[in-house]
C-alpha cells in the first residue's frame, strides 16, 4: 500500500503540478509588446547586408558529352562568386487581436564584383539538383524507370529542331559544322550540336539581327517559332546553361 501511495503521489506531481509550474514559468517570461513597440516593429525594416560566397560549378565539356562515343566524364570547374544579400520586410499587419503579426519579406542577391555580370556558366539546372537532393539519394534513384523517357523526350525535341534547320535551307548547319569541324548532315547531329553549344541558334540570331554570335549570349531552341508551336518554352528547357568566357561555344536547352 505504501508503494502504491508513493506511486500515486508521483503521478499527481508529474501530471498536475509540474506542467502547471512549467506553464507558469513560461508566462512569466513572455513579454507583451506595447502598441508603440509593435508599430515600430511593423515599420518597413531593412535587414543588414550579408556577404555570401557561392561555389559555381562550370561544365567545360558539354559538347563532348553529346558528341563523343564513349562519352567522357563531365568536367566541372569550381568558381567562387561573392554576393551581397539585401532584404527588407514590409506591409506588416496584426491578426487575431494582436496575437499574431503578419509581414512580407523581400530579398535579392547582388554580385559584389560588377565584373561577374559578364561571366557565363554551363550548369545543370539548380532546380533539378535540388529535386534530387529533396526526393532521392541519387539521380539514378530519382529517375529509376523514367530516365529513358525523359532523355528520349529531350532527344526527340532536339531532333525536331535539327530537322527544321535542315528544311529551312539557310545553310546554318553547314556553317556551324565548319566551325565545329563536324558533319552536321542529319537532324540528330544538328540537334546534338545545338544542345551542346547553342551555336545553331546563335548563328541564326546573328543572321537575323546582324549582331555577332559572340554577343548574343545564351540562346535556346525555345526562341524558334516552330519549337514554340510544338510546346517548347524557356521554362520547360531540360537544363539552364551558359558558358565560361573562355569557351567560344554555348550550351542550349
Amino acid at each position: 500500500m505504501v508503494g502504491a501511495s508513493s506511486l500515486l503521489v508521483l503521478i499527481i506531481i508529474g501530471e498536475v503540478f509540474v506542467p502547471q509550474m512549467i506553464t507558469s514559468g513560461l508566462h512569466e517570461l513572455l513579454v507583451k509588446d506595447t502598441p508603440s513597440e509593435i508599430a515600430d516593429w511593423c515599420e518597413p525594416n531593412k535587414a543588414a547586408n550579408v556577404s555570401i560566397t557561392l561555389k559555381v560549378f562550370n561544365l567545360t565539356n558539354a559538347h563532348a558529352l553529346q558528341t563523343v562515343t564513349p562519352a567522357p566524364k563531365p568536367h566541372f570547374e569550381a568558381i567562387d562568386v561573392e554576393f551581397t544579400q539585401m532584404g527588407t520586410s514590409f506591409n506588416c499587419s496584426l491578426l487575431d487581436e494582436g496575437e499574431k503579426i503578419k509581414s512580407y519579406d523581400w530579398s535579392k542577391w547582388v554580385p559584389t564584383n560588377p565584373d561577374v555580370y559578364s561571366l557565363e556558366f554551363v550548369q545543370v539546372n539548380p532546380a533539378y539538383l535540388g529535386t534530387i537532393g529533396a526526393l532521392a539519394p541519387s539521380e539514378a534513384m530519382l529517375l529509376l524507370g523514367l530516365s529513358h523517357n525523359i532523355l528520349g523526350s529531350v532527344k526527340r525535341a532536339m531532333g525536331a529542331f535539327g530537322a527544321g534547320v535542315l528544311a529551312s535551307g539557310t545553310g546554318a548547319e553547314k556553317a556551324v559544322g565548319h566551325a565545329l569541324g563536324e558533319n552536321l548532315s542529319t537532324a540528330e547531329a544538328v540537334g546534338a550540336a545545338q544542345y551542346g553549344t547553342s551555336a545553331v541558334t546563335n548563328l541564326m540570331g546573328s543572321m537575323a539581327t546582324g549582331i555577332s554570335p559572340s554577343l548574343l549570349g545564351f540562346t535556346s531552341v525555345a526562341s524558334d517559332a516552330r519549337m514554340q508551336a510544338a510546346g517548347v518554352s524557356p521554362s520547360s528547357s531540360a537544363h539552364t546553361s551558359t558558358t565560361s568566357p573562355r569557351a567560344p561555344l554555348r550550351l542550349a536547352g
